[in-house]
């Protein structure tokens, strides 16, 4: 018992020693799919290293591949009781130049890798002689004036299928793009091949004049690849790049004949009105509405100008915030500009607004025309809501206002029955009796104060005896002489 024990420790020992010991054939090798190939079309970089533990530098590869993908895994495996890591990088590299390409060596762990060699050929011109891929540019015309619309098509022709692909947008100086709608799928026959074409469209709108380049666009793609079919047990893929061809335009100024502010170069543009009642049965103070339409086919929404309103003396005319809208169709852009006026009419009668017209660019013929609306006319009758009549049996109160104001004094009117009110006469002195009788009162307080001290120095008399005749008829003979407002009177009254 003690002897297999012994025996079990010692081929324990042996297996972790050999875990522990590391291989001696620790290596590193780059290996390319293929030794030729296209202008455009992708190889496939295997780098592969064993027993060796970093990360590996592939920054020299851009001088003449674009890198387009990066993979790598990891493994270990055991063979004859030696475990053995391995770790592998997988790249996807684009060609930037025909020639033969060199791919540098590799560093790892002081194991280097050997250099690699790829022979890149020029790839065919024409799809009819045998391209599986190809991207085409075309312009509808190749000289246009300022602001006009160009449409630019860009045309994918494949013989395989992509399984994935993108394709970049054109880029030009001085060119505002839109795409136009989805694209397009159809079947060509060139030469000898018959082609899967997806084509692309798009609205250019040169804003300079002078010429302008579009392109080159590039396709970047994934492919089957049959030439690795059988290694593995997914469907092996690969990465295609096709650059397309550029074009120029030739850009004009805006047509010496044009004299308005406005530039609009168009294949059509109209110019529609709608009410929102009858015209011809406007009413003061009722607001009713016009709404002016402009529709442009090859213009861009920001390219339609504003209609400014009339000012009218009748009316108050009140504009609404535009609305502004662009359409994409397969072949061209098309535009909208809605306005809308509130006008409120001010007083009775017809009111006339003036024609509208508008000058455009008719790209089609090549000539100036114009887009006009009539004079359109306003029938306005009386207030929209006169004050209803008061019922006959019913009695209007006056205004709150004659309500408050004080009643007018009538003077009475004299008749011959009636004799006719004495008429003060303005001009009298009353001024003067008023001064007499002031006069007199003064004098009569002064000679009652008197007459007081007087009978203060005088012995008292009994409350039975009566006051003497002389002083009682003195004193009415003041009041009687003041009644007649006669000073000398007062004056001998006041003395007796």
């Amino acid at each position: 018992m003690a002897g297999r024990a012994c025996a079990f420790r010692a081929l324990l020992g042996l297996f972790l020693i050999t875990l522990a010991t590391p291989s001696l054939a620790a290596s590193l090798v780059a290996q390319l799919d293929r030794a030729q190939s296209a202008l455009g079309q992708s190889v496939i970089l295997t780098v592969t290293a064993t027993d060796l533990e970093g990360e590996l530098d592939f920054s020299a590869l851009q001088q003449d591949f674009e890198i387009l993908d990066t993979g790598s895994s990891r493994s270990v495996r055991m063979t004859n009781d030696v475990t053995q890591a391995t770790q592998t990088w997988q790249l996807s590299l684009m060609p930037m130049r025909t020639g033969t390409l060199t791919v540098p060596s590799f560093s790892l762990a002081g194991v280097v890798s050997q250099p690699l060699s790829l022979d890149v050929q020029e790839a065919a011109a024409d799809a009819g002689q045998g391209l599986d891929f190809e991207l085409l540019l075309a312009l509808d015309k190749t000289q246009a004036f300022v602001q006009e619309q160009v449409i630019l098509s860009a045309k994918v022709y494949q013989s395989r299928s992509i399984l994935e692909g993108s394709l970049s947008d054109p880029e030009a100086s001085g060119v505002v793009m839109q795409r136009l709608g989805n694209d397009k799928s159809y079947t060509e026959q060139r030469g000898d091949r018959q082609y899967q074409v997806i084509e692309r469209k798009y609205a250019l709108f040169p804003q300079e004049s002078g010429e302008v380049t579009i392109g080159p666009l590039r396709l970047l793609a994934t492919i089957r690849d049959d030439s690795r079919s059988g290694r593995s047990l997914f469907t092996p893929t690969r990465k295609i790049r096709v650059n397309s061809n550029t074009v120029t335009l030739t850009v004009d100024p805006r047509a010496a004949s044009s004299s308005s502010s406005w530039w609009l170069p168009a294949q059509a543009l109209s110019l529609t009105h709608d009410w929102s009642a009858d015209p011809m049965q406007a009413r003061v103070d009722e607001p009713i509405t016009l709404t002016l339409q402009l529709s442009a086919k090859g213009l861009q929404g920001s390219q339609l100008p504003p209609i400014v309103p009339p000012e009218l003396s009748q009316a108050r005319i009140y504009p609404d915030q535009a609305e502004v809208r662009d359409q994409m169709l397969e072949d061209a852009v098309v535009s909208y500009r809605v306005e809308k006026w509130a006008i409120i009419p001010r007083e009775a009668g017809d009111i006339t607004l003036p024609p509208i017209r508008l000058e455009w660019f008719d790209t089609e013929r090549q000539e100036l025309r114009y887009a006009t609306l009539p004079a359109q006319t306003l029938r306005v009758s009386g207030p929209a809501n006169p004050a209803p009549a008061p019922p006959p049996d019913q009695t209007v109160p006056a205004p709150i206002a004659a309500d408050l104001a004080p009643a007018a004094v009538t003077p009475p009117i004299a008749t011959a029955d009636s004799p006719a009110a004495p008429v003060e006469n303005a001009t009298s002195p009353w001024w003067r009796w008023l001064a007499l009788v002031a006069m007199a009162g003064w004098m009569l307080t002064g000679l009652l104060w008197a007459l007081r001290a007087h009978r203060a120095r005088q012995p008292l008399r009994s409350p039975s005896s009566a006051p003497t005749p002389r002083a009682s008829v003195s004193l009415n003979g003041v009041k009687a002489a003041c009644a007649t407002g006669d000073a000398a009177s007062v004056s001998e009254a006041l003395l007796a």
